[in-house]
């Protein structure tokens, strides 16, 4: 189905934005582990069951969101493994011109 959107990127665009993505990911990694540590020293001074329920509700908030910074490792896995195949088609294509013997094409 022809849908009229047409895609236009470089492999270089690809890379760079894998790149920006891998280093926000990194970011958003780097406060998660920084809030797990701030809740578990919660358990130094936050005793009882409201403590154990906060620490625990939290721990499946963060967990969630470790999920969701995985998923985007992944992401910019795919970024980069589509800019690799734009690159082998790119060297294909240009060897190939490379061959003809003209430049007209009829």
């Amino acid at each position: 189905m022809d849908d009229g959107w047409i895609l236009k990127c470089t492999p270089e665009q690809l890379e760079s934005a894998a790149g920006e993505w891998q280093r926000e990911i990194g970011v958003l990694a780097n406060r998660l582990e920084k809030m797990q540590d701030i809740i578990r020293q919660t358990a130094g001074y936050w005793c009882g069951s409201g403590g154990e329920s906060y620490r625990k509700g939290m721990s499946v908030k963060i967990t969630a969101a470790d999920e969701c910074a995985g998923a985007g490792r992944q992401y910019s896995g795919r970024l980069l493994q589509i800019a690799g195949i734009y690159h082998i088609a790119e060297a294909e294509n240009t060897e190939k011109a490379g061959s003809l013997t003209k430049n007209i094409l009829r």
